[in-house]
């Protein structure tokens, strides 16, 4: 892999001119450079070592239950049977460094930990400066403003503003942050592989008609098709 160069001054990094900003700017963008070939190792598509793993593992299925639903774009129309997901878990950033570690990479599970928290660092750095940061396939974050509208006044003199004049930093009221998702997390459809399951409603008045030595489990509503989604 081609090492990238590092800027060596501030005046290089931006413009030739020096401050603190721009110091701390060249701080990170140095900091960042010397991260990025290991993410490329943790972000890159799977290699030979992670395709000779991944044969020995057994594929897990995205499970769904299916329950009636009304569309209420269209309020009129009868209920229609739609599908539910149902998760399978949570993978913590622990378990996603783990799996990283035994397929491929040859970096320890602590190193794949500290990449991904240093770019999650850094990324919360270049947002709150106005910049948008672009992570490749994982995607993008763009720094966006939520703020108070404000009317045409008068200031401390008594002086006529415009709605304008008056609108200060003080009107806005956060920062917001939107996720701009790649072509890479799309098709997902047609590689996952699907397995219809009971409701967790159904399952949980199974287990309870079991453990109460019963025959028969009943609950509110639906069917054994029907019911809530999540874990």
């Amino acid at each position: 892999m081609q090492k990238l160069a590092e800027p060596s001054s501030p005046q290089e990094f931006k413009g030739g001119k020096t401050s603190t900003q721009q110091t701390q700017n060249l701080t990170r963008l140095r900091a960042l450079i010397r991260v990025l070939p290991l993410w490329g190792e943790v972000r890159r598509g799977p290699n030979k070592t992670m395709a000779k793993n991944n044969a020995n593992e057994s594929i897990q299925s995205i499970k769904y239950s299916v329950a009636m639903m009304q569309n209420p774009a269209h309020p009129e129309e009868p209920q229609k049977a739609y599908a539910n997901i149902q998760l399978n878990g949570t993978v913590s950033l622990g378990q996603l460094a783990q799996h990283i570690r035994e397929h491929g990479s040859p970096y320890t599970r602590d190193v794949v930990i500290g990449v991904i928290t240093a770019i999650v660092d850094h990324t919360r750095e270049f947002l709150k400066q106005g910049y948008k940061v672009d992570l490749g396939d994982l995607g993008s974050f763009v720094p966006g403003l939520s703020s108070e509208g404000a009317q045409a006044g008068t200031d401390g003199d008594g002086k006529p503003k415009t709605a304008l004049q008056m609108f200060t930093a003080d009107n806005i009221k956060e920062v917001n942050i939107n996720y701009g998702m790649t072509s890479f997390f799309t098709g997902l459809r047609k590689e996952a592989i699907f397995e219809k399951v009971t409701s967790r409603k159904a399952q949980k008045a199974s287990l309870s008609a079991q453990l109460a030595g019963e025959e028969s489990a009943t609950w509110s509503t639906g069917d054994a098709e029907g019911g809530e989604g999540g874990e």
